[in-house]
């Protein structure tokens, strides 16, 4: 089973916020890297209280034998708690959507490139 990585996830620098009940300090929650955070450098020192946070990853898999091709969204655990732990006041929120980041030319390119393969593997080419 072929499986390719579109878009690597990529690891934010993210300051700590103070949290006003308790006086403990929060990581910004996920979705607010453009303005909370910046790409990690591993060359640059870390600040006081940063924390490193790894975004969502896309992949395709596809498998010829049984004919099937998938999009998947790999993101790391602490990635999800953030995630679900953003939406604890709102007990009425049924849907919920996780997104990559925004994916440049070239990924995108990537992925159509990749997408036609895995079709053609799974499913036969069109010509």
């Amino acid at each position: 089973m072929p499986r390719e990585r579109i878009q690597h996830g990529q690891i934010f620098v993210w300051p700590r916020e103070a949290d006003s009940e308790n006086g403990e300090t929060e990581p910004v929650p996920p979705g607010m890297l453009e303005s909370a955070g910046k790409p990690y450098n591993p060359d640059e020192p870390l600040s006081d209280g940063a924390v490193l946070r790894e975004e969502p990853s896309l992949d395709l898999s596809w498998r010829r034998e049984d004919g099937w091709v998938q999009i998947g969204f790999d993101a790391p655990r602490d990635w999800w708690e953030r995630f679900f732990a953003s939406y604890d006041n709102s007990p009425e929120q049924h849907r919920f959507s996780a997104w990559t980041a925004v994916m440049d030319r070239r990924q995108i390119n990537h992925m159509i490139k990749t997408l036609r393969r895995a079709r053609d593997a799974a499913y036969g080419s069109d010509e």
